[in-house]
């Protein structure tokens, strides 16, 4: 029976390594994973070229280029304002789709990069 007890010990013991070896690895994984999503960077174009938007996945707006012979219509801040949505909205959905293989598509925090997006949307 004592021998019994111990090759089950050992049998968890085992277990137990193979999952914080599983762990780190999905760690490492996870850190490269991070690099990449902070570096994403996303830039969208209004239908007609009049402005330009490159946004980050965390939703900071980098640059706004106009076009050169812009036309400051009344629709122009509300053509602006979609265009920075759009951009935003790309660079979570990239983010997403970087981090959905390492972390699973049910994990919190792809689950609220997509959340933003669907939110954002219905507005």
């Amino acid at each position: 029976m004592n021998q019994d007890l111990e090759g089950r010990v050992e049998a968890a013991l085992a277990r137990i390594d193979a999952q914080v070896e599983g762990s780190r690895s999905a760690r490492a994984s996870l850190e490269a994973r991070i690099d990449d999503i902070r570096r994403v960077r996303v830039s969208v174009r209004s239908a007609r070229g009049e402005c330009e938007v490159t946004a980050s996945a965390d939703g900071a707006v980098l640059e706004i280029a106009f076009a050169r012979e812009i036309e400051l219509s009344a629709g122009f801040e509300s053509l602006l304002v979609r265009t920075i949505a759009q951009a935003q909205e790309k660079a979570r959905e990239e983010a997403a789709l970087i981090a959905a293989p390492v972390l699973g598509e049910s994990s919190p925090f792809v689950v609220q990069l997509h959340t933003t997006h669907e939110n954002r949307g219905a507005r």
